[in-house]
């Protein structure tokens, strides 16, 4: 009768499986850049808190100091003043260096706004994976069907050619 059904879903599961790889492969990457994204966002919510903070701690001008006197054996101390010095060489080091912190918070938030980009083409590509998936999917079981079709083709195609011999 030469009728013939296609019924090989082989390379349909295979694409199938191949789309399943690739919706694992772009979760991971995008697990990893919204974890990466909270980092930066972390950072930057501290650097901006320690920097308020820093703007409300009133500056030291001056330093009053005093001689101490040993308990021991009853000097003056000297130590003090240098002590004293090397804390000021700090501290005024120490605030030189934090008045860079614009400086550092500007790349993370345009590292920020790159991440979250990211995400959304990750999100994006994860949807055409999805729909692709689905397309499988509907041709797989189309397949399924086709197969099911072809077996009661020939159940029938039979029951015709033994009717046509007994006749």
């Amino acid at each position: 009768f030469g009728i013939e059904i296609n019924t090989d879903n082989g390379p349909q599961l295979k694409k199938y499986q191949d789309l399943e790889k690739e919706e694992n492969s772009l979760m991971a990457d995008l697990r990893e850049t919204q974890i990466h994204l909270e980092e930066v966002e972390n950072s930057i919510e501290y650097i901006e808190t320690y920097q308020k903070s820093l703007e409300q701690t009133p500056r030291m001008t001056a330093v009053t100091l005093n001689y101490s006197i040993c308990p021991f054996c009853h000097q003056h101390t000297s130590n003090t003043v240098t002590e004293a010095n090397r804390l000021r060489k700090a501290l005024d080091t120490l605030n030189e260096e934090l008045k860079g912190i614009p400086s550092i918070v500007r790349p993370m938030h345009e590292e920020k706004i790159l991440l979250k980009e990211k995400i959304e083409d990750l999100k994006g590509r994860l949807a055409l994976v999805d729909d692709s998936k689905a397309e499988q999917k509907e041709i797989i079981e189309e397949l399924r069907k086709n197969y099911s079709l072809n077996k009661q083709a020939y159940k029938t195609l039979s029951k015709i050619s033994s009717r046509i011999e007994l006749a």
